[in-house]
């Protein structure tokens, strides 16, 4: 995963980085753990086109479809239920050593980019989408206007999720990218189609 590095902007992937060189310590010898990095969460990444298109099916009306996505740069999101399915596989092993201090990428089954999640969007309102955002931070920045985390959440942590989205738009979070553990021993499979219809349902 490109952003677990000591170096990187965003707290979160930094932290990860942290707790993982930690774990690798000589004072952790003995204990057995494996690093999940999922790079994106599928339910976050279509969550804007959801909402656009049932608000579209109350109202009749558009406005602006405001999606985290670039417009062009593929992103492989994983449905974060799989995440857990494969930590389930390693955890139900009789023996996982060959796993331990390993750290696996996991991503969705196919990528997807902004401009074809706008096409999700279409297929499912029935028309041409007018007016697109791009690479839209407003949901970021109505989290932090919200107070989200309550009393002692940082603002300058929870802002620095921005620079994840940066390594997305860069398109270095492709389903390529899946370590090939993952796929030998429990791939994921849900698409953005399928996480799209799933969460119109609820």
């Amino acid at each position: 995963m490109p952003t677990v590095r000591p170096d990187f902007k965003g707290y979160y992937p930094r932290a990860h980085w942290a707790i993982e060189a930690l774990l690798s310590s000589p004072e952790f010898s003995t204990l057995k753990w494996t690093s999940l990095q999922p790079n994106a969460f599928l339910t976050y990444y279509v969550a804007s086109a959801v909402e656009y298109i049932k608000q579209y099916k109350r109202t009749g009306e558009q406005g602006t479809l405001r999606l985290m996505a670039a417009k062009d740069a593929p992103v492989g999101s994983v449905d974060p239920n799989e995440v857990g399915i494969f930590a389930a596989h390693l955890l139900a092993l009789d023996d996982p050593s060959s796993h331990s201090g390993a750290k696996y990428v996991l991503n969705g089954p196919e990528d997807i980019t902004g401009e074809q999640l706008v096409g999700l969007v279409e297929q499912h309102i029935g028309t041409k989408v007018k007016d697109v955002s791009y690479q839209d931070l407003g949901f970021l920045d109505a989290l932090l206007a919200s107070g989200f985390g309550g009393l002692g959440q940082s603002k300058t942590v929870m802002g620095s999720l921005k620079y994840g989205l940066l390594t997305m738009w860069e398109g270095t979070c492709s389903a390529s990218t899946t370590s090939k553990e993952v796929l030998e021993i429990a791939a994921p499979r849900t698409t953005p189609a399928e996480m799209v219809n799933k969460l119109l349902e609820e």
